[in-house]
């Protein structure tokens, strides 16, 4: 808002201008007004001295700016949180990777496999928090909401394939016989060889495909990410499955029932 006041027929000036005791505010555009109190109203955010000229202007500035203090309490405040609740998921992480090394240190493991897993433990951690805060998450809620939550969260794992992206009454079918699967890293979701009763829609995380070669070797031909689906060969062929496939990581998958 833009105040002056009237004494005396005399027009007072905008706050800005009491150096010079001159402004062109109000003969200037409606835009040029609105841009000069939008930006007093920043200046009273931020404390600023606006150069009251009377005591009910004096007042009015006074009450304006302890409002916007408690305003500013308020946003740094909330900061404070915020940069406290990371510095102690922080603290956590650095925790972890300390007492790996202090116990890989004791047990006189290589440098070099010390290295991989740290990488292994920064690579995997935030992807265990998150699916952590989701199993959390899912135990609150009753059987409707977590049913609409997870096919909020399947719906979009569904629709980046570009088999079911473009039909939405598939998609809302299938989404009525989905199950959501966690799998820590390194677990073979399903096996060269074996049966198939299930193919998965991964909505986070990474998976790998792995192919036995004519040595009974496990050869990695593929990664996927987000939104990529695997194990539908064996459903669709009535066949044994025709590829192993690992979690790289802490993955939440979809599963699809034969």
């Amino acid at each position: 808002m833009w105040f002056f006041i009237v004494k005396d027929d005399e027009e007072w000036i905008p706050p800005l201008d009491y150096v010079f005791i001159k402004t062109d505010l109000y003969t200037d555009s409606a835009f040029d007004q609105y841009a000069m109190c939008l930006y007093h109203s920043m200046l009273i955010l931020a404390g600023n001295d606006i150069g009251p000229r009377s005591a009910p202007y004096l007042f009015l500035i006074t009450l304006l700016l302890f409002i916007a203090a408690i305003i500013n309490a308020s946003i740094f405040g909330n900061i404070a949180v915020l940069l406290q609740q990371m510095n102690l998921k922080a603290a956590k992480l650095q925790e972890k990777i300390e007492d790996a090394h202090t116990t890989m240190k004791n047990l006189k493991i290589p440098e070099k496999l010390q290295k991989e897993v740290s990488k292994y433990l920064l690579y995997t951690h935030f992807n265990l928090e998150q699916q952590n805060e989701l199993d959390l998450f899912l135990s609150q809620l009753s059987p409707s909401l977590k049913l609409h939550v997870r096919n909020s969260i399947l719906k979009e794992a569904i629709s980046k394939n570009v088999v079911f992206e473009d039909n939405g009454e598939v998609i809302t079918e299938i989404l009525m016989d989905l199950s959501i699967l966690l799998f820590q890293p390194e677990t073979v979701i399903i096996r060269q060889g074996h049966e198939g009763k299930m193919m998965y829609f991964i909505a986070k995380g990474e998976c790998a495909i792995f192919v036995s070669n004519e040595k009974k070797q496990e050869v990695m031909v593929n990664e996927m990410k987000d939104g990529e689906y695997f194990g539908e060969v064996a459903l669709i062929k009535n066949c044994k499955r025709t590829a192993t496939v690992k979690s790289l990581n802490y993955s939440t998958c979809a599963g699809y029932e034969k």
